[in-house]
């Protein structure tokens, strides 16, 4: 948002809650155990959301533009989104989750300059919500899978998984406040140009876009719907729908083994060639070198 200010989070932070409804809560994935050997280096972060970690054995480093810290066994680590180098050690086991809570345009609810690491023995507390959370997926989901985008439940196993997830991330910003570790990211929006967003999350990503639908959720002609959508989000309706396709498809090609031809279908393009091309352009690589460069299978 071109209009955000950043300021350091504390409990005196106040906004209006139809403020805070903006923001999008989601968890990707859960996992417990050893890092295997192609996740211990990372030097390109390609995927949406925020990591957290807790360091049941070995150590990570972690390094933005700001500087490098390091975790160790018995620590919690919540990275910056900024961060462009990852690595742990050979012998680390993990608890990783990634999740979302950020804004209509990407950007964080909440982020640090390197990152926030604490003692588990600080907030004992957290790693139990999240061991509740993981026996929560495991139990509701009849084919468990640490992958949350692309496993099937109905709508009662999604509450209960969102119940307890929501409880961990409501503990660690609330530690997080307490300890003045994070800062956010504040942005006042037309309520109008907040309500195209809304209809632009929710839209299949397999349809067009009718932009007579957006002129008149926002009242505006489409000059001034562009213009006003630009000023706050950097990028114009289209362009927010087209990074999303972009993200979903980074998404797929990495988490599933789903063929190239039935995620372009799934994205909505005609063919898997114009696909193939437009993925191209924005990643300098086609959907099929992405894959084996960058799979998490």
């Amino acid at each position: 948002m071109s209009s955000d200010n950043s300021s350091r989070m504390s409990q005196s932070d106040r906004m209006q809650m139809s403020d805070w409804a903006h923001l999008k809560t989601e968890l990707y994935w859960l996992y417990q155990g050893a890092v295997l050997p192609s996740y211990r280096q990372l030097q390109e972060i390609n995927y949406p959301g925020q990591s957290a970690y807790f360091i049941h054995k070995g150590s990570v480093e972690i390094e933005t533009k700001a500087g490098m810290l390091t975790a160790k066994t018995g620590q919690w680590v919540v990275p910056s989104i900024q961060m462009f180098r990852r690595d742990f050690s050979e012998d680390a086991e993990v608890l990783s989750m990634r999740f979302a809570c950020d804004w209509p345009d990407g950007r964080p609810g909440f982020d640090s300059e390197i990152a926030f690491i604490f003692e588990d023995t600080d907030l004992p507390e957290l790693r139990t919500l999240a061991n509740a959370l993981e026996v929560t997926i495991m139990k509701v989901l009849p084919e468990p899978n640490r992958r949350l985008r692309i496993a099937r439940g109905s709508l009662g196993d999604y509450l209960q998984i969102r119940e307890k997830f929501i409880a961990w991330l409501t503990l660690l910003v609330q530690f997080g406040q307490s300890k003045n570790a994070f800062f956010e990211h504040i942005a006042s929006v037309d309520e109008r140009i907040l309500e195209v967003a809304r209809l632009l999350d929710r839209h299949p990503l397999d349809k067009r876009l009718n932009d007579d639908i957006l002129q008149s959720a926002a009242n505006l002609s489409a000059t001034q719907l562009n213009r006003l959508f630009h000023k706050h989000f950097e990028v114009t309706p289209h362009q927010y729908l087209d990074r999303r396709r972009y993200q979903q498809a980074i998404y797929s090609l990495r988490s599933t083994k789903a063929p190239v031809k039935q995620i372009a279908y799934e994205l909505g393009f005609s063919t898997s060639s114009y696909f193939s091309r437009w993925f191209q352009l924005k990643s300098n690589e086609t959907p099929k070198q992405f894959r084996q460069n960058h799979s998490a299978e």
